[in-house]
């Protein structure tokens, strides 16, 4: 495993894992939130615009690991 003690925690699979899931739960949000099926769902639809704003409030990792996870996604 590779590790980098600058880093907290210092696995770098973890970071990545957080990059991964992090992209993941916005595309889920995102997909709710532009669903046509939300248009009449005003409680449901500000919880999930709420959600969907507090994940975009993420700290970010590593930019050359952010990279590497968008790329393999095909995000970037």
């Amino acid at each position: 495993m590779e590790e980098d003690p600058t880093m907290a925690p210092p696995q770098r699979a973890w970071h990545r894992k957080y990059v991964r899931n992090h992209l993941e739960i916005s595309r889920l949000l995102d997909d709710l939130q532009n669903d046509p099926a939300m248009e009449h769902a005003e409680d449901l639809g500000d919880w999930v615009e709420t959600l969907s704003t507090l994940v975009s409030f993420h700290p970010t990792t590593r930019s050359d690991i952010e990279l590497e996870v968008r790329q393999e996604m095909g995000l970037a």
